[in-house]
């Protein structure tokens, strides 16, 4: 099938986009045990499963997918299929996608990244949106939630960071366009810079 979809590239990546979503599976005991039940309108409690899927955006062919309970989330399985990526891959992730682990899961894989971030994300993203500035780089540091969120994670990266042995993530750059700044959020461009920490 790939085959037949020859590889197109934007500024030389292939775009992957990420995404996730809800899917209710048939009434059945077995499913219920394997992927935990919730409820609807009618309170029936339905077997709930969580997809969550790579594509590629320019040839629209599917590349991987993640099946698993509600209760993996959609960050976990997207760790999970980056080692499906590579060097000239570009990942695109919507807003419930960001997260300190995901990060420097990309940080080691060395796959370059896009990302929409409420810009509430963090207070230095906050800073840079008041700031005007239609770009810049930050040395990303975890906070002690980040701490906290990657010593439950499978990323290696992330659980020394969360044990104090790296105290910082990454230089990340932002791009925004004026437009942006009048949205809830904002797209940002994220390049890890490998060597970072100190």
């Amino acid at each position: 099938m790939l085959d037949e979809h020859p590889a197109q590239r934007w500024m030389g990546y292939r775009l992957v986009a990420v995404d996730g979503t809800k899917v209710r599976l048939p009434l059945n005991d077995d499913l219920a045990e394997a992927f935990d039940t919730q409820g609807n309108q009618t309170q029936t409690q339905r077997p709930m499963a969580l997809p969550v899927s790579q594509q590629d955006v320019l040839t629209r062919v599917p590349l991987s997918c993640e099946l698993a309970p509600m209760r993996m989330g959609e960050r976990f399985l997207a760790e999970r299929l980056l080692s499906g990526l590579n060097t000239e891959d570009l990942a695109l992730y919507d807003r419930g996608f960001p997260s300190f682990a995901l990060f420097v899961a990309h940080r080691d894989a060395k796959v370059d990244f896009c990302v929409r971030l409420s810009k509430k994300f963090n207070t230095q993203v906050s800073r840079f949106i008041a700031s005007g500035q239609t770009e810049t780089v930050i040395h990303w540091t975890p906070t002690a939630k980040m701490r906290r969120d990657c010593a439950r994670s499978s990323v290696r990266g992330c659980k020394q960071a969360a044990q104090g042995r790296e105290n910082g993530l990454c230089e990340v750059k932002f791009p925004v366009r004026e437009s942006d700044r009048s949205h809830e959020g904002f797209t940002a461009l994220l390049r890890m810079t490998y060597s970072a920490f100190p």
